[in-house]
This record gives C-alpha cells, sequence and structure tokens, in this order.
C-alpha cells in the first residue's frame, strides 16, 4: 500500500480527505491567512525513536491546541481543544503527518458555537507497517479554519435581507421628495450589500467545493 494515499479514518463521519497543508520545502514563514484560519507553516521533528510519535500544536490565534500520538501498533489520537465560543461558525481542522514514504491526514470538523473538544483514536495499517520510517525525521503542519455554519448563513441571510429592504425604502422615500442624491447614496448602498452578498456565496461554495474535493 502507498502512504501517499492512505486516509486514517479515526471516527466518521468527521474523519475525512482534505487536501494536505503545504509541507514541502525547508520551515517557511506561516502563509498569510484571513482572520477566520490558522496555517502551523512546516514544522521539523527528530527522530522519536523507539517511542511514540508525538505531534503538539498550539494555536496562536486563537485559544487551544491540537496534540497527535501514534503508537509502533498503528494506533493513534488526534486530540485538542478550541477555548471560546464562536457562534454560526463551524470549525475544520487537518493535521499532516510526512514521512519519504508520503502523508497521512487526520482531521476533526464541529460546529464551533460552544468551543470544541475531540478525542479521536485511529488504526492504521499504514502507519504500523512503517512506523520506523515515520518515527525517523519527520515533518508536520497543521491548518484550521472557521466557516459559516447553516446556522449563521441563515442568521446573516436574514440580517442582509432586512439591511437591503431598509435601504430600497429609504431610496423609496428619497425619490418621492426629490432628494435624488440621498436617493443615489441609498441605493449605491443596497448594491453594495447585493455585491457583498454575491462574494460571500461564491465563498462559501469554493469552500465547499475544497473540502469535499479531496478525494476517497
Amino acid at each position: 500500500m502507498n502512504p501517499t494515499t492512505e486516509n486514517d479514518r479515526p471516527a466518521p463521519p468527521t474523519q475525512g480527505v482534505r487536501p494536505a497543508p503545504p509541507i514541502e520545502g525547508h520551515r517557511p514563514a506561516p502563509p498569510q491567512m484571513d482572520s477566520d484560519e490558522e496555517g502551523s507553516g512546516l514544522q521539523h521533528e527528530e527522530a522519536s525513536g523507539k517511542g511514540p510519535i508525538v505531534v503538539k500544536w498550539q494555536f496562536t490565534k486563537d485559544a487551544g491546541s491540537a496534540n497527535l500520538v501514534v503508537n509502533p501498533d498503528g494506533s493513534s489520537l488526534f486530540s485538542g481543544a478550541l477555548r471560546g465560543r464562536k457562534p454560526g461558525k463551524d470549525f475544520d481542522i487537518t493535521l499532516a503527518l510526512k514521512s519519504d514514504l508520503g502523508v497521512i491526514l487526520f482531521r476533526h470538523a464541529a460546529d464551533a458555537s460552544n468551543g470544541v473538544q475531540w478525542s479521536k483514536q485511529g488504526q492504521s495499517e499504514v502507519l504500523k507497517d512503517n512506523f520506523n520510517a515515520f518515527a525517523a525525521k519527520h515533518d508536520w503542519a497543521g491548518h484550521y479554519d472557521f466557516t459559516e455554519s447553516a446556522a449563521g448563513r441563515a442568521k446573516l441571510y436574514a440580517e442582509q435581507e432586512q439591511e437591503k429592504a431598509t435601504l430600497r425604502r429609504e431610496e423609496e422615500a428619497a425619490k418621492a421628495r426629490h432628494d435624488e442624491q440621498l436617493a443615489a447614496q441609498k441605493r449605491a448602498a443596497r448594491e453594495k450589500e447585493e455585491q457583498l452578498q454575491r462574494e460571500q456565496a461564491l465563498k462559501a461554495a469554493q469552500q465547499s467545493q475544497q473540502k469535499s474535493g479531496g478525494g476517497g
């Protein structure tokens, strides 16, 4: 079996495949990201000998951390916590473990409205058969992001529709008073709100495609 195509699935349905964070090269600076995501950048680890492989990632943008322990028998524990509430948001985290043989992905996704805590056990024949290769000098990289949950999208849409209706009423009232300047301002504000809605819809569609496009 080729480790580059292996996908650990400790606890469906939240475990799945998504593109691995960038892990080639020599410890580049973490890329510039939106305020609703964070990446660890490439991290290099020395050989762990015969003991377990241990990865610890302390988040910097948000209060929380992620941990990974891989044992010589191929068992693993991917755990962590995100403290603090993110109403209307979903949390999605992926941690990639890389050796010269390939990459293993660990993933968790959950509603972040009340914070997130997870502990997922897994078993991988690839890690068992190739433990020494992964326990030797290896790299890891992590990435997480927040996206609007279904409830969050519905709430935002309702608020935007209400704002557009208010601007339209104010525009019509200004026209009735023959205040063309104010009417133009209200129309511009409404059109800006409509453009924002289109951009948000496009971004949501792209994020959904990226998360579902990793294969199985």
